[in-house]
């Protein structure tokens, strides 16, 4: 990817994003709009069914015994 170096190509990413901006925002308008209970308990579930697939945190780092 390149990066916008010059004035007129920063100008040009910048009205990029701000038409991407505004398309996105319609379109979570739209889903929030067209979502049901029924979808919205599915999207909750598959968020949740995710935490099994991660170790859980561990209770310390391990520096207290290493300093013992």
């Amino acid at each position: 990817m390149k990066l916008a170096t010059t004035p007129a190509e920063q100008r040009q990413w910048m009205t990029q994003w701000q038409y991407a901006a505004v398309a996105l925002a319609e379109f979570r308008r739209f889903e929030l709009q067209t979502l049901t209970e029924a979808g919205a308990w599915r999207q909750v579930e598959a968020v949740l069914s995710l935490a099994g697939h991660y170790p859980q945190p561990k209770d310390a780092s391990g520096l207290v015994a290493q300093q013992a």
